[in-house]
């Protein structure tokens, strides 16, 4: 629901921070370094919600919102009569992610035209000259029409020649004709308070000291990137119901059922490896060994180099006996086996010590990631992604996100990492598939959703280089008997217990299935080829194509809130798959009633789809316990009248001019 609103309302918020020691969660490795806050923020990203620092924040932010547009992006240009301030506001841009626009020749040419010969030429445009009177509005309305600019921000610096009350006074006559958002920085204390006076009056929100801009102006980008992350299109991905796959369930009720029998939480390394390799992660292979005679055997057998690691007794392998690479022969496999054994012995008890782990060592170059989901006693299934290996305690550079997550968010969660820039390719290293990537932390998080016994799910590292990805070290803990997940997930996911396959009179198959994000360009593909007396049966006005298939409006159908919109497609089962009927459920606030609405594809008319469309949405009614399913119809759709009138449905004369009011009362 905060999402709905947030697209039209802002919705800002101010928590304090709890500090990083504070970690929620001390029962595994990857709990350890998840602190609250970290959860929160996901969560309130994933809703929409501005989460701001301070009290200032929170009041300077609802201010301009009120005032100002978003900017498109995080390019700013900064107009300034001063080095200093100029650098100042430099700085803290671009250290919290924002970006100087580098404005065109063409800007660069038109400024010069009133601008002195010694300015800066370029951004920040700095040298204005002695007289400022209209130098800053004339300076504002040329870069404001650069498409690389998203936002300025003037500052102005006090000088006994300036008057800078009537500086402020000509920058404001331009704010209604600006498209992009401007904010203001009169320096001077009270002695130039009269300008914030007249910034406030023409709707400029004003500030005393450029930083205070600077960050304001990183809310407001980083905020409209957030709304538009969530209701991007995302990519089409293949199927994600793993359970659908027959072999798939039985290998996950089998080692459910193994773990549980022997009373213990965390999986064999071959479990675990099934688990990964189910959720499409390609896995190194690896072998057991149970003594030093073993070890040698499986090394020689592997061929060296290899690597070798303590099987499953902690967290992380590293942390007790370690993980020994580049092992090259016999010797160094006997000496490493009795260390390790030492060692954890040392640790964790002797019971504690059940062999080693062999793997080939990678000779490839790339990067150690750590992906993983971790089970949040509030919100549930949360899904982790960064730097892994021995860097992932010294930099903690770790994002989270709440599954069910698409394409697009899981992107946007890689991009909040340091180890960004680094998989994208740098100077000579190649980048690695980062599709890939997003594809696997898709259907983890997939995964943790439809398997409520996974508490965790660590894979670190995950190794990622050009020329592949696959896990070198996993560990997956289950829940107890005793503390079997009573959590749900804090989103809603897709309900797979809705599709449902029907055969037309034609004989055509047809799926109906709640809708997708991925589904707005099919979407489009239906609205387009609908006749103008479909739309204005289900309209009731003559809705123009270009209206219907407008992003802003159909990604918002297509991100449907199923706790709150039940929205069924039809969809074609043939090679080339086509939506030909929509259906809809949308509650109806105050109230446990629903409104229904169907509309089909002029084609696909009187074969039935329409009576097993609507029949649909009633069983799905009755599933979600609505009360009452209520639809308006015209009264000249004498056919959708006479099918609601065949299920079972109350028919109602008019109510308003020309409609029909239908009830359905699934609790009679």
């Amino acid at each position: 629901a905060a999402k709905e609103v947030a697209y039209n309302k802002p919705i800002i918020l101010i928590k304090g921070r709890k500090p990083k020691e504070e970690a929620l969660f001390t029962d595994s490795y990857i709990g350890s370094l998840i602190g609250s806050d970290d959860i929160l923020d996901a969560a309130f990203d994933r809703s929409g919600v501005l989460r701001v620092n301070s009290i200032t924040d929170l009041f300077s932010m609802a201010e301009i919102l009120e005032k100002q547009p978003l900017p498109k992006g995080r390019n700013l240009a900064i107009i300034t009569n001063a080095g200093g301030p100029a650098d100042l506001a430099t700085d803290a841009l671009i250290e919290q992610g924002g970006r100087l626009a580098k404005l065109s020749g063409d800007t660069v040419e038109k400024l010069s035209e009133f601008l002195p010969a010694h300015w800066s030429h370029g951004n920040p445009i700095v040298g204005l000259g002695d007289d400022l009177s209209d130098i800053y509005a004339k300076a504002i309305q040329v870069v404001a029409t650069d498409p690389a600019v998203h936002g300025i921000l003037a500052v102005l610096t006090p000088r006994p020649t300036v008057d800078s009350t009537k500086v402020a006074e000509t920058a404001t006559k331009l704010t209604p004709d600006l498209k992009i958002p401007l904010i203001a920085s009169w320096m001077g204390g009270e002695a130039y308070s009269r300008g914030d006076d007249v910034f406030t009056r023409g709707g400029i929100p004003s500030f005393p000291f450029p930083e205070i801009s600077i960050r304001i102006f990183n809310y407001m980008w980083k905020y409209r990137e957030n709304l538009n992350a969530l209701y991007e299109t995302p990519k089409l991905m293949d199927e994600l119901e793993f359970t659908e796959n027959s072999k798939a369930e039985q290998i996950l009720f089998d080692i459910s059922e193994q773990a549980r029998a022997e009373k213990r939480t965390a999986l064999t390394e071959v479990e675990s490896i099934k688990i990964l390799k189910i959720c499409g992660i390609s896995v190194l292979p690896s072998m057991n060994a149970t003594d030093e005679e073993d070890a040698v055997d499986r090394a020689t057998e592997i061929g060296y180099p290899v690597a070798i690691k303590p099987l499953w007794t902690v967290a992380h392998p590293s942390n007790a006996g370690g993980v020994r690479l580049n092992l090259m022969d016999e010797n160094e496999v006997r000496q490493v086996y009795a260390e390790i054994e030492k060692e954890v012995s040392k640790q964790l008890g002797s019971d504690a010590f059940s062999g080693v782990s062999i793997q080939a060592m990678v000779k490839r170059a790339g990067y150690e990631l750590m992906i993983g989901i971790h089970v949040d006693p509030q919100f549930g299934p949360v899904l982790f992604f960064g730097t892994g290996g021995t860097l992932l305690r010294t930099f903690q550079d770790i994002t989270f996100g709440l599954p069910p997550l698409n394409t697009n968010l899981v992107h946007k969660m890689i991009e909040k990492t340091r180890i960004y820039k680094a998989l994208k390719g740098t100077g000579p290293d190649k980048p690695v598939n980062l599709v890939e990537i997003e594809k696997i932390l898709v259907r983890l998080g997939q995964f943790a959703i439809e398997q409520p016994w996974i508490k965790e799910i660590y894979i670190d590292p995950l190794f990622a280089g050009p020329t592949g990805i696959y896990a070198l070290n996993a560990r997956v803990i289950v829940f107890g008997e005793d503390e079997k997940s009573k959590v749900k997930p804090a989103i809603r996911p897709y309900p797979f217990e809705y599709v449902k396959r029907i055969k037309l009179k034609d004989g055509s198959d047809i799926v109906f299935r709640p809708i997708k994000p991925e589904d707005e360009p099919l979407m489009v593909k239906f609205h387009q080829k609908l006749s103008e007396q479909s739309v204005y049966s289900r309209y009731f006005s003559y809705m123009h194509v270009d209206s219907r298939i407008d992003h802003n409006r159909l990604s918002r159908v297509c991100f449907a809130d199923y706790e709150r919109n039940m929205i069924l497609v039809a969809e074609t089962e043939d090679t080339e798959k086509n939506i030909v009927g929509v259906g809809r459920l949308i509650r109806i606030g105050g109230s446990n009633d629903a409104e229904f609405a169907i509309m089909i594809a002029d084609k696909f008319h009187r074969l039935g789809m329409g009576a097993a469309l609507l029949s649909h949405l009633i069983e799905i009614g009755k599933n979600e316990e609505m009360g009452n399913i209520i639809g308006y119809l015209l009264e000249e759709n004498t056919s959708m009248i006479k099918l609601c009138k065949s299920i079972g449905f109350t028919i109602r004369s008019p109510m308003y001019a020309q409609l029909i009011e239908a009830i359905y009362k699934l609790n009679p």
